[in-house]
C-alpha cells in the first residue's frame, strides 16, 4: 500500500473576554494538537503538523473547539456584549490554501451534562457562518462545559 506524509498548517485565533478556548486538532482519531489558542487575528496562532496518508483510506481533518460555558457569554438586555469566538484564519495542506473547502464543513454541538449522557445534535451549517458563529447552549449547573466538533474536510 503506497503512503504519503502531507504538511498541514492551521492558523486559528480567538476573540475573547475572559478564557481562551481551546482547540483539539486530529486527523481521524489521531491528536496532533490540543492547547489553548491565544493568538490574534493579526498574530494567529500557527499550528504545523504531519501526517502520513495511506491510498485508498478515508481521512477527516477535525477542529474540537471547547473551554466555552455559559459564563464566557455575556448578554445585557438580550444582546451579546461579551463574548468568546474561535476563528479559523486559514488552513493550508502541502502548502496549498485549502480556502474555500473550509466553507464545505459539518458542525455538531457536544453538551456535557452533570447528570446526562452526552448529548450529540448534528447541525448542517454554512460554514462562512461558523467561522464567527458564537452558539448558545442552555446548559444549568456550575460544572457544564460544551464543545464543537468542526469536520473541515475529508479527503
Amino acid at each position: 500500500m503506497t503512503t504519503e506524509k502531507l504538511k498541514f498548517k492551521l492558523e486559528l485565533f480567538a476573540t475573547r473576554w475572559d478564557k481562551a478556548p481551546r482547540a483539539e486538532i486530529l486527523i481521524n482519531d489521531h491528536i496532533h494538537y490540543n492547547q489553548e489558542i491565544t493568538g490574534t487575528e493579526k498574530d494567529p496562532t500557527v499550528i504545523e503538523f504531519e501526517h502520513e496518508l495511506s491510498e485508498g483510506e478515508h481521512y477527516n481533518l477535525v477542529i474540537n473547539r471547547s473551554g466555552k460555558d455559559t459564563r464566557q457569554t455575556v448578554m445585557e438586555n438580550g444582546v451579546i456584549t461579551k463574548d468568546q469566538l474561535l476563528h479559523i484564519k486559514s488552513i493550508e495542506i502541502d502548502e496549498i490554501d485549502i480556502g474555500a473547502l473550509v466553507y464545505s464543513g459539518v458542525y455538531t454541538r457536544r453538551s456535557i451534562r452533570n447528570h446526562g449522557p452526552l448529548s450529540r445534535q448534528p447541525l448542517a451549517i454554512n460554514c462562512r457562518n461558523l467561522l464567527k458563529m458564537s452558539p448558545q447552549w442552555a446548559t444549568t449547573g456550575a460544572g457544564n462545559s460544551s464543545s464543537a466538533r468542526l469536520s473541515t474536510c475529508g479527503f
